[in-house]
């Protein structure tokens, strides 16, 4: 038996460096396109009066980004470890973020794929053929600058957690969460935790989900909690600030909902 376990440890691990080996290979692939130079003179430019001193391309290392996956609600589906959370997403839909330290503060650069042009938009024909142009192009599209904050993605989850785990991955846009979070899996590979990597208003009210520390929650019962809630929408304020409020919306909806079928039928 400790023959099979030894062998079982051993194979994670390998599939562990394999996929860290083909993340880091796509990584280099999709960025490879990028412009230190353009890079660096965008940020000194929007960001003249906030930095005390430019930055340079010294300052700029592709190896810091980190893959975000962003578009479909995970919540929905039953995928339920790494592997099949990947699958969910097509090959355009992920991000990444881009760090930049200095001047005690972090500059994020938001690096996607270019879009296709919104039909609605009010622009200019050179602007127009730019957006044709760029579209499926990896390019930057969001600076932010944080001064006097470190954003450091893997150490903010090692913080949390108490060690680093193994493997993770990375999503945002969730709902109620909006901003990313580690999903992290067991030693089998199934999902067990979820981190946020940003403060989350009202964190109080899901504290009963917590598995491990403060800030980290069982996956399994903040997926079913979350999906007995009130969709949300883009307009809406992120949290669980008000989410007895909209939980009671929510089981009102439905009982309306069942007494109209009822009559229905």
């Amino acid at each position: 038996m400790k023959k099979l376990s030894a062998i079982f440890t051993s194979l994670l691990l390998l599939c562990g460096m394999t996929n860290q080996a083909h993340a880091e290979t796509e990584q280099k692939d999709d960025l490879i396109v990028l412009s230190k130079e353009d890079i660096v003179k965008t940020c000194n430019g929007l960001f003249r009066d906030e930095l005390d001193e430019e930055i340079t391309i010294q300052d700029v290392d592709f190896k810091n980004a980190v893959k975000i996956y962003v578009g479909p609600n995970i919540f929905d589906t039953d995928a339920d470890s790494i592997e099949e959370i990947e699958a969910l997403f097509d090959s355009d839909e992920y991000i990444y973020e881009l760090p930049i330290y200095v001047d005690g503060g972090t500059l994020i650069v938001n690096i996607q794929k270019g879009q296709e042009l919104n039909s609605n938009a009010d622009i200019t024909e050179l602007e127009r053929q730019q957006i044709l142009a760029d579209v499926g192009k990896w390019q930057c599209s969001v600076y932010s600058f944080y001064p006097n904050e470190t954003i450091d993605y893997a150490s903010e989850v090692e913080s949390k957690m108490g060690v680093m785990p193994e493997n993770m991955i990375l999503v945002g846009g969730l709902p109620y969460f909006r901003f990313a979070v580690a999903l992290i899996p067991d030693e089998t590979g199934k999902l067990e935790l979820l981190v946020p990597l940003k403060e989350v208003p009202g964190e109080e009210n899901i504290s009963q989900f917590r598995a491990g520390g403060p800030e980290v929650y069982a996956y399994d019962q903040i997926k079913e909690f979350i999906n007995q809630l009130p969709p949300t929408n883009k307009y809406m304020a992120y949290g669980f600030e008000n989410v007895s409020a909209e939980k009671e919306a929510g089981n009102r909806n439905v009982k309306i909902a069942s007494l109209f079928l009822c009559y229905l039928f």
